[in-house]
């Protein structure tokens, strides 16, 4: 305060805090107002970092989208390599499409602004509902799609929210096992809780990467996903969003299981 004449402020940390002082000069001393921004700070460190992730994520599709036009307008093409053109923009285009969709509901579960409509939904007749959907999938890639409902796992929440946790689990599963696998889904009741567990016969996860498979825009090392590094992120978010957990159990070369614990009653229905 001696070094400074007039109203200043500083900002210092200490034991990983971020504080912030306001020097005020009064009529007999000076004034300290100190405050801890470390929250604030996190948030603004969060949010250059987001930024960053969504300008490198779109600028491969976007590129890529950029370029298929180029040799549209520069190249006289036949019909048949049009049309694997036209196919292979129309990809890229609902790549992005699904990435700014899940950013956009991840920033809405974040900041619980959802305009989701709340009820009691039975989990394990939504399961077969959303697996009946995606078996066509694991049909196409000679997979079998084994589902096992409970008839007793209600889940207080948002049957659209869950349909897409479903879909983005099963369709991982779906993904990343190869011709011949079973995928299983699994609905069951304990307790209080109804336990939601899918397990494939894919590569596996290592144990290394396992920690931030939860985390925005973060793929698995050697995993070859050409995927947004989004769909995990958001299944963490609507587990979250209705008073449960994720968690997930893998072994390299031996496939993985991802479950899923949401509770029977959740205050969440009233917000």
């Amino acid at each position: 305060a001696q070094d400074h004449d007039g109203e200043s402020t500083l900002e210092f940390r200490r034991n990983d805090r971020h504080l912030e002082v306001e020097i005020r000069p009064m009529d007999h001393g000076t004034l300290g107002l100190f405050r801890d921004v470390t929250a604030a700070r996190e948030l603004e460190r969060s949010r250059r970092e987001m930024q960053r992730m969504v300008s490198h994520e779109l600028k491969t599709p976007l590129s890529s989208i950029s370029g298929f036009g180029s040799m549209i307008e520069t190249y006289e093409l036949s019909r048949e390599e049009q049309l694997r053109i036209a196919g292979l923009i129309r990809g890229e285009a609902d790549r992005l499409a699904t990435m700014v969709r899940t950013f956009l509901d991840l920033e809405l579960l974040g900041t619980h602004q959802g305009t989701e409509q709340w009820a009691t939904i039975d989990l394990g007749g939504l399961v077969e509902e959303r697996c009946d959907i995606l078996n066509a999938a694991a049909r196409e890639a000679g997979q079998h799609l084994h589902v096992e409902g409970g008839d007793d796992c209600p889940v207080a929440g948002s049957a659209d929210l869950l349909a897409r946790l479903i879909d983005n689990l099963v369709g991982n599963a779906i993904k990343y096992s190869p011709g011949g696998a079973t995928i299983r889904v699994v609905t069951r009741r304990l307790g209080p809780a109804t336990i939601l567990e899918v397990t494939d016969d894919g590569p596996g996860i290592d144990r290394d990467a396992l920690p931030r498979i939860f985390e925005r825009f973060y793929r698995v090392p050697g995993s070859g996903s050409s995927g947004s590094g989004l769909g995990l992120a958001l299944v963490k978010e609507i587990s979250d969003r209705h008073g449960g957990c994720v968690r997930a159990a893998s072994e390299v070369g031996r496939g993985s299981t991802f479950t899923v614990e949401l509770p029977c009653e959740n205050p969440g229905m009233e917000a």
